[in-house]
Order: C-alpha cells, then structure tokens, then sequence
C-alpha cells in the first residue's frame, strides 16, 4: 500500500465531516468532526477502508466535545497496550511452565 492509498483510507469520511486526530501506534483509531465541530466521533479502522465508530461525544459548544474525544483515544491505545502487554506475560508464563512443568525443587 502507498501512500496516496493510505491517505484516501485514513482520511475517508462522510460528507459535512474531517479527521481531527489519528492515533496509530497499536490500532488505527482517529478523531472525527462534524461541519459545525459540535459532535466528534472516536473511530477504530478495521479494515477495507470501513471505520466503526467507538464512541461519540456531543456538546452544545462548539470544539467543546474535542477534549473529551481525545481523551477517549487516548484512555483506548493504553488499555489496549495494557492488554497485550498482559497477553505477552501470560504467553512467557506458560513457555517457562511448559519448559519446565515439575516448577522449582
């Protein structure tokens, strides 16, 4: 995939909406905003240029919304980093056991 490809995925949205945020570190997930920046959406890419909306955040103001959308993305990459990094303990947890399955003597 190139870069133009990547540009028209990442920043595929609905009409009357744009990215305000990307975060791609662990899954690709980014900020999008209404034309009147009153309703944010946090969405996760998964896959064949579709996007699943995973939280939305709505104030009267505008740009008020923005805030809490990316602490949402934020709160989402590190639970999903704790996740694995508990999935990768467990994975060396039962090599070590299955290494040695009678444990210390």
């Amino acid at each position: 995939m190139d870069v133009n490809e990547t540009d028209l995925i990442v920043n595929a949205v609905p009409p009357g909406w744009r990215v305000i945020a990307i975060a791609i570190p662990l899954r690709v997930i980014r900020v999008v905003a209404d034309d009147l920046n009153i309703t944010f959406h946090v969405e996760q890419y998964v896959g064949t240029a579709q996007w699943r909306v995973l939280s939305t955040h709505f104030e009267e103001t505008a740009w008020a919304g923005l805030g809490a959308a990316l602490q949402d993305l934020t709160v989402k990459q590190v639970r999903l980093r704790e996740k694995i990094r508990l999935a990768q303990h467990e994975k060396r947890m039962a090599m070590i056991k299955a290494e040695n399955p009678l444990g210390p003597n």
